[in-house]
């Protein structure tokens, strides 16, 4: 390690040196000392503060050179040592910033990154020729020509070529090819393009002792025909076999949809005209008719829900409609005439909604309630209510007390009648 003889003076955190503010505020600083008591700790500041930036400049000259500096009063010596210095630690700095240019951008230290800024892509780092990894070079292939081996040779590049239409050719059309080489010398497969208006695609391959093979694409402009795809043509046909739909089936005006079968349905059936069966139906909707038409049946009607009449409910004896609820605060339903009475008990404020254990239907007619006599016998106790909603009545609860009724809390009976 080179070695550093300009030591920094008094240079510990206890030296006997002026604060920086003193020495700033010095006269001395700026017309030096004069005649008088020298002051040890003014004159180690005024020593400290050149010695330690002439050790820092002797530090950077003996490691940036790699010789000693010396206080032997060579000053020739010294300013050498410190051009050396400089020198070296431009090279050092300006090698990160800079490319030598007798190194050819061998120096460059991230040469992806400068490869994607100069725009060149991962093909220049490859070599023109048919391998592996190669980038295939124009008119070696693609003009008509191609290379296919073996599959132990993995060699295998594709070509472009156009063959016009004549008996005997792979394709419907003139078309353009593109081929790419399979496993072995007998297997390829191509994308054949069609020219004219038809605009067809198809797709063909070759394989191991076997004749080629093509398909066509549809699309946009080219969309297959019912026999293309062995369907019905949109203007009808005899369907043999079942036919399912997850939308809706429907026949034009004056048409039928007639079937020797059964006809399943998963949702609603609609007839705008008569529907005849022989046989069952079964739907998991609901089957309705139109204004002034009957579903009529010879035999029974089975129905695992509701039937309605009228947009009213039909009950029978097994199936017995739920006509009330003898709770505490429970209802009973007159059938013959459809009213409808509630009763119920509670702890009531004065003005509180109270909530009937069933909506009534279309009205409330009244309500009618009572406080318990033995909340309190020494007070006299006032309750009314009346509705103000199918669903709810206000309670008003008092007791008169001094000549005067005060709201409160009451224990209280009601009954309420509506349809």
């Amino acid at each position: 390690m080179p070695k550093n003889e300009f030591k920094a003076f008094a240079i510990s955190d206890d030296a006997n040196v002026l604060k920086q503010s003193e020495y700033e505020s010095l006269p001395a600083l700026v017309g030096g000392f004069q005649a008088g008591i020298a002051r040890s700790e003014e004159l180690n500041k005024v020593w400290r503060q050149a010695s330690t930036i002439a050790s820092v400049i002797a530090s950077f000259m003996a490691n940036a050179s790699g010789k000693d500096v010396l206080d032997d009063g060579d000053l020739n010596k010294l300013q050498k040592t410190l051009l050396e210095a400089l020198l070296n630690n431009s090279i050092l700095q300006l090698d990160e910033r800079y490319l030598n240019a007798k190194s050819n951008l061998k120096d460059l230290d991230k040469v992806e990154e400068a490869r994607d800024n100069l725009g060149l892509g991962s093909a220049a780092t490859k070599n023109v020729g048919i391998g592996v990894g190669n980038v295939l070079q124009q008119g070696a292939w693609g003009i008509g020509t191609s290379t296919q081996d073996s599959a132990a040779g993995s060699s295998h590049v594709s070509r472009f070529m156009f063959e016009p239409f004549q008996p005997g050719t792979l394709y419907p059309d003139s078309v353009c090819i593109i081929q790419s080489g399979g496993p072995t010398a007998t297997e390829w497969g191509q994308i054949a393009i069609g020219y004219g208006a038809n605009f067809r695609v198809f797709a063909g391959h070759g394989t191991y002792n076997s004749p080629p093979e093509i398909t066509e694409f549809y699309h946009d402009k080219r969309k297959p025909t019912a026999s293309d795809v062995g369907a019905y043509p949109i203007n009808g046909g005899i369907l043999d076999g079942n036919m399912s739909a997850t939308g809706s089936v429907s026949s034009g005006p004056g048409k039928d949809i007639s079937s020797g079968q059964d006809i399943w349905a998963g949702r609603d059936l609609y007839a705008n005209r008569n529907a005849s069966i022989t046989g069952n139906i079964e739907v998991g909707g609901y089957i309705k008719s139109g204004v002034g038409s009957d579903v009529v049946s010879q035999r029974d009607i089975w129905a695992s829900r509701n039937i309605y009449e009228n947009g009213q409910r039909v009950y029978s004896p097994n199936n017995k409609p739920s006509t009330a609820s003898l709770a505490v605060n429970g209802w009973e339903k007159d059938l013959a005439t459809g009213v409808i009475t509630q009763w119920g008990k509670g702890l009531y404020s004065d003005g509180q909604l109270v909530n009937f254990p069933i909506a009534f239907p279309n009205a409330a007619f009244a309500v009618t309630i009572s406080s318990d006599p033995n909340d309190n016998l020494t007070l006299t106790e006032v309750s009314q209510a009346y509705p103000v909603s199918n669903s709810q009545f206000r309670a008003g609860c008092a007791t008169f007390s001094g000549g005067n009724f005060v709201p409160s809390s009451l224990n209280c009976n009601w009954i309420a009648k509506g349809y």
